[in-house]
């Protein structure tokens, strides 16, 4: 405990001297003056634009191309509006990269409604590694705390990011979002480069928000005014549908490929070690897919994910054998020894970068390598089945389950000349259920189920099981059948692969629900199908206005019910058939012998689901939801006609 605080206080007052002077590699602080620009004080006096609580006034952004540098000024100002959007954005974030960037700060500045102007005290400042839990690396943030804000009140923040060519492991490139959740007064970027420099190449992706002028020499002027907030949905990926323009230095797809692939290259060294292991983990397997298995399993399981991401090592990998005797390492270090542990068994793959967050190719409107944020595996298997393995995954079976994260995402292969996407699932989501229902002359019923969690729906459910122990799993367990199906009992789980990587995860138990309906003449017994209604849930999307990607969804249900001897089943309840452009449902009942057996399958394939079907297709799943149930009848057999 004393070890910890003092690690803590040290940490403040680095920042604190950082603030105060003694600023890390790479900063300035020169935001100590008083002055608002003419133009700035201008647009202070702008009038409110729309109803949110924040504005952006401007939004400016002014690069030179260098031959040795890329200088990159920014002026951000933004007036609020209420105390919410101050608490939320009273504080200011600057990045950049230590020993790659040299940041100065020459403005930070409040104007409040009165016209008065408060600067930000240096000392307030702090400087943080831009961290998470696992990863490790050269990004730091500056947060400014703006002082004195209220109703009406205005910042101004101006800074200057220059970059040493040397150092910059890809080319350069931007691309620039006109649209953002708070309205913009004016945005403005200018791209100027030295005469010696290619002409940077410009794609537009916009919605006429935005115009550029290329009539200049050595200069790319892009402006727009008055441009609203961007809409907002629930379900969507918005680098997709933001209006944007790309800017950047020529190059072509096979000129990216082929530098990050060099640059993964460097960590494979073929080291005696991996091969051996290799050799070692496939001894007993049968044939390249189970090579392919033995490998993935170990390079899952027992290489942890940690990133330590400092200077080249952005986009360089450490050598395969480094990261097997540290048995931890990034994203492209876990990659590049996975690729030697294959090619030391015969299986050729190959580097793919994916940008994570981007499902339209277009989107990628110019090559480069900045969109790209992870790499993984991706090879064939005796030419005719392909696959495609994210080692830092370790949730996701090998084959047939392609993390779902992932799917439809924008990638580039190592060597190859165009974007791609990384396949996806028709139905991601899928799901087997087994239950058997006895119906007794007291009124309890008693149930004996198993639900089986399959693809990538089961690498979801491992994902929150594993790390668990097992009176954790079974409250986990728990707390998911009392929200799903019932909190009149507590059964006790059977689990099988929530700690493995299996293609499914199979949940089992046994319970019985006592005196549950009023045993007499007539017997009347509903039952929703509860795990077919949490799954048609997950996609009660409430977008508006913009398409959704269904994820698509299989369900597959054997429902046995024995009723009790005292009563003769009059109304064992009715087939369904339902096909819609969206998909279908179908619902078979048999009846014999007091058994009523019910065989539904669901299947709703993945789909872009239009605007203008979104209606549509909700209330096709309200209708999944209210047909899916079932109600079984009977009388008295004593009685029965």
């Amino acid at each position: 405990m004393t070890t910890a605080r003092h690690c803590l206080l040290a940490l403040v007052s680095t920042l604190a001297a950082a603030a105060a002077g003694a600023a890390p590699a790479g900063l300035t602080w020169k935001a100590d003056h008083l002055r608002v620009d003419d133009a700035h004080a201008a647009l202070l006096a702008a009038a409110r634009m729309g109803d949110t609580n924040v504005e952006y006034l401007l939004d400016q952004s002014e690069i030179h191309l260098d031959t040795e540098t890329v200088t990159t000024r920014e002026t951000s100002i933004l007036r609020f509006h209420d105390a919410d959007a101050i608490a939320q954005n009273g504080n200011q974030y600057i990045g950049y990269t230590e020993g790659i960037h040299t940041l100065t700060i020459e403005t930070a500045l409040v104007v409040l409604p009165n016209g008065e102007v408060r600067s930000v005290d240096p000392d307030t400042v702090q400087v943080i590694p831009s961290e998470t839990r696992e990863t490790f690396g050269d990004s730091m943030q500056v947060v400014i705390p703006m002082p004195g804000l209220q109703a009406g009140a205005s910042i101004i923040l101006v800074w200057e990011l220059r970059a040493e060519r040397e150092r910059m492991m890809t080319r350069w490139a931007r691309t620039f979002y006109e649209q953002y959740i708070w309205p913009k007064h004016r945005l403005e970027v200018s791209v100027t480069w030295h005469e010696s420099q290619p002409t940077p190449s410009l794609a537009y992706l916009g919605d006429g928000l935005v115009s550029c002028d290329t009539s200049e020499s050595l200069r790319v002027h892009c402006v727009g005014e008055r441009i609203e907030p961007l809409l907002q949905d629930s379900d969507v990926v918005y680098r997709d549908v933001m209006a944007k323009f790309v800017i950047a230095e020529p190059q072509e797809w096979a000129d990216v490929s082929t530098r990050l692939g060099g640059y993964m290259t460097r960590g494979r060294d073929g080291a005696p070690e991996v091969i051996e292991l290799a050799r070692e983990l496939t001894e007993n397997a049968d044939g390249p897919a189970e090579y392919l298995d033995a490998i993935t399993r170990f390079v899952k399981q027992d290489i942890r994910y940690v990133g330590l991401e400092h200077g080249a090592n952005t986009h360089v990998p450490r050598r395969a054998s480094v990261t097997l005797d540290r048995r931890y390492g990034d994203c492209k270090d876990m990659t590049v020894l996975m690729l030697d542990m294959l090619s030391a068994v015969g299986i050729e793959a190959q580097p793919v970068f994916v940008a994570t967050q981007v499902r339209d190719t277009a989107t990628l409107a110019l090559p480069s390598g900045r969109f790209f944020d992870h790499v993984i595996v991706c090879g064939d298997l005796d030419g005719d089945q392909s696959f495609c393995v994210d080692a830092t995954d370790p949730y996701s079976p090998v084959l047939g389950a392609t993390p779902s994260t992932l799917q439809g995402a924008a990638a580039l292969a190592a060597g190859a000349s165009d974007v791609t996407r990384l396949p996806s699932a028709e139905f991601r989501y899928r799901m087997r259920e087994e239950l058997e229902l006895s119906i007794e002359a007291d009124g309890s019923v008693g149930e004996r189920s198993s639900v089986h969690y399959d693809g990538e729906y089961g690498a979801f459910v491992r994902s929150s099981l594993a790390g668990l122990d097992a009176k954790e799993q079974q409250e986990w367990l728990l707390n998911d059948y009392q929200s799903t199906v019932s909190d009149l009992v507590s059964p006790t789980f059977e689990v099988d692969g929530a700690n493995e990587l299996k293609r499914s995860v199979d949940v089992a138990w046994e319970t019985r629900y006592p005196e549950l309906f009023e045993s007499g003449r007539i017997m009347s017994y509903s039952e929703n199908a509860a795990w077919l209604d949490q799954l048609i849930g997950f996609f009660e999307t409430s977008n508006e206005h913009y398409s959704y990607a269904f994820s698509g969804l299989q369900y597959e249900g054997d429902i046995r019910v024995r009723v009790s001897p005292k009563w003769q089943i009059r109304n064992p309840g009715r087939a369904i058939n339902v096909d819609t452009r969206f998909g279908s449902m179908t619902r078979r009942v048999d009846h014999s012998d007091g058994v009523i057996r019910y065989r539904v399958q669901v299947s709703l394939p993945a789909q872009q689901i239009p605007v203008d079907q979104l209606d549509a297709f909700r209330k096709f799943l309200t209708t999944l939801k209210t047909v899916n149930g079932f109600q079984v009848t009977g009388i008295e057999a004593a009685r029965g006609t």
